[in-house]
Formats: C-alpha cells, structure tokens, sequence
C-alpha cells in the first residue's frame, strides 16, 4: 500500500491509505435503482458484433433468481458498447473513446448479479465500475454463487432490494482472499457512497456492515470500521478508539487513520464524535498520522467545544497536525493567512478564559 499525500484544508495531512474516491454511479443501490432488472444469473455465451475496434459485446444470460424486474424469459441477451481488445491500445478514460473490455473465455460459466436497463435493441449491461477506460468481468457483474434453488423469480419490494444488494456486496466482500489492492478497495468502499439521493441511508449500510465489524479476520474488521468511519458513524469511530492497541498492528490501520482525517464525510457535524476524540488524544499515542487525522476531523466539526482540542494539538510532535490546528484557530478567527504555530500557543492562553474554558 502507498502512502498518498492528502490535502487537509490546503495542508498535506500524511497517512497511507488507497484513495478508494466514492463515485455516486458505483453505489450499489444505485445500480439497484437504475436497474430494471436485477438478477442472479450465469453466463451462457459471449458474441461481438461489429467493427474490429468498436462493437457490442453481448452476453447470454441465464436467470437463477431475479431481485428486480419481470423478464419475459429466463435467458436474457445483455450488451455493452465497447472497444474491442484487438484495439485496446487507446480510447476510453479520458480520450473520450469507448472502454476495452477483456473477453476471456473463462467469464462463461461464471454466476453473480447483474444490472440491466431496458432499451430499444433489448437489455444493456449498467457496468458495476463506471466510467474507467477498461472493463474486464468483475467491472460488469457482482461475481457471487447465486442461490441454489431452480430458476425462480422472487421480485423483491424497493427497499428490500437496497437490503439484500448491500448484503451481497459485503458477501462478495468476504469471499475474497485479503483484498490489499486498490481497485477492490475502492469498488467495495464506493458500493456504500452516501453523497447522492441514490444511495443507502447510514443505517442501511451499518446493518450491511455488521458481519464485517464483528468478523474474527483483521483485514475484515479493519474494512468494516472504514466503510462506518466513511458513513461519519460516531460509535465506529468510539471502537477504534477502544481497539486501538490491537488496531494499530493491524495491515489495514492506515486506512483507519485516512477514514479518521476525512470525517465528517458527509458533512454533518455530529456532536457524538466529539467524545472519542477526545478519548483518542487522551491516549497521546504515537502513531504516525494519528493527530493530523484527529486534527482534520476537529476541523470539519468546527464547533466551539472542539476548541480545546484544536489548541491541544498545537502541541502536536506532528508538525502537519500542528498546521492543521493552526489553521483551524486562523480561520474560524478571521486570521485567514496568519497560520504560525507560535502565535496561536500564545493566543490560545490570552483568550481560552474568555471563551468559557479557564485553565485546568
């Protein structure tokens, strides 16, 4: 896992940690909502038509239980307009260029969850990963062992299918060996994006997530507290605080700390999370990126009760949360600019009684 350079308010907050961007076209419940049919289903057959550098790629599917929609038939034909991967050299990303895909004979045979839109030349696949220059078979579908009942359509009410799409998208999850790479991460991190009027509620994703924070694997409990710290869950964040000892060895601990820096990912200033970082600096933990997480997090709040806080981390061994909190102080002050660490220690004792909080 690299390190990345993360911008806290113009400052560079240091901590490791995938970028895993949420887009609003990858969560999960908006590929559900999208869809008009959602299915279990196995692929029979791939065909490409057209042109050697751009056609349709078609897949037959056989539907084993479908979540939403009513097709017609229980073997469906889908398509996806594509470059074809004897021209995937250029195009897609950026280039305005359709997107490869690799056709590996290997997809036939393979089950999981599709997403398709009706249209006039029939069904067209809603890729599972939007807009990225290729495509290959776990961009397309959830791959996941559908039910093992026959074919049935069991048509699912809305809110039921936002459930049981999170659901599986956790057990997909799970399925995977220890996912260390980034792509996985952040199509799994995204799937729970809440920025957007289709995607699922906190509770919905909290519910989703519980098997992942009450897993005995690391890796598992580790993803589990980041997708709660993304969805801004105050008592996530109270558990890595109690866990810490045992977290902070853990593989996927810089993700924590990277979740920790961007809260509230949603913009709300929930006086919960005060509490537990508060515990957290209590703790004065030397963990590299801790306070300038912590720091971050102070900053998004913004409340008058943080202010302490803010000031204590101007004492920071870390000069990034040092700047962090300095900046906090310059701006809620009007001092935009002024961001000297020193200067803010001093302010701090001038104005901390006047402000409702007399020395300790």
């Amino acid at each position: 896992m690299s390190c990345l350079r993360v911008f806290v308010i113009g400052l560079v907050l240091g901590a490791c940690a995938p970028p895993a961007r949420s887009q609003p076209d990858t969560a999960i419940t908006y590929l559900g909502r999208t869809a008009d049919l959602v299915a279990f289903a196995t692929v029979e057959r791939i065909t490409e038509t057209g042109g050697a550098l751009a056609g349709d790629v078609t897949v037959q599917l056989r539907l084993t239980q479908v979540i939403k929609g009513q097709p017609s038939s229980l073997t469906v034909l889908a398509s996806i307009a594509v470059q074809s991967t004897g021209g995937c050299g250029s195009g897609g990303g950026g280039g305005g260029g359709a997107p490869c895909i690799w056709i590996a004979p290997a997809m036939v045979g393979k089950t999981g969850i599709w997403f398709l839109k009706s249209g006039a030349s029939g069904y067209q696949i809603i890729p599972r990963r939007g807009r990225v220059p290729y495509y290959n078979f776990d961009n397309l579908f959830l791959p996941l062992t559908g039910p093992d009942t026959a074919a049935a359509p069991v048509v699912l009410n809305a809110a039921a299918v936002d459930d049981a799409l999170l659901a599986y998208q956790v057990r997909w999850f799970q399925s995977l060996a220890d996912p260390d790479y980034r792509a996985v991460d952040e199509m799994f991190f995204s799937s729970f994006y809440l920025g957007n009027s289709e995607g699922p509620t906190q509770q919905q994703v909290l519910t989703a997530i519980a098997p992942l924070i009450g897993s005995s694997s690391p890796w598992q409990h580790a993803a589990g507290l980041v997708v709660a710290l993304r969805v801004d869950s105050a008592d996530a964040m109270t558990q890595v605080v109690n866990e810490l000892s045992v977290l902070r060895s853990n593989p996927r601990f810089p993700e924590i700390v990277f979740a920790i820096g961007h809260y509230p990912v949603t913009g709300t200033k929930a006086p919960r999370w005060i509490a537990p970082l508060r515990q957290l600096l209590a703790l004065h933990a030397d963990i590299p990126g801790m306070d300038a997480a912590a720091a971050g997090a102070l900053y998004r709040i913004g409340t008058t009760d943080t202010l302490p806080m803010v000031a204590e981390l101007l004492e920071s061994k870390d000069p990034a949360a040092q700047k962090i909190a300095a900046t906090t102080l310059a701006l809620r002050y009007g001092r935009a600019g002024e961001y000297d660490v020193e200067l803010w220690k001093d302010w701090w004792s001038q104005n901390r009684a006047k402000l409702g909080f007399p020395a300790q």
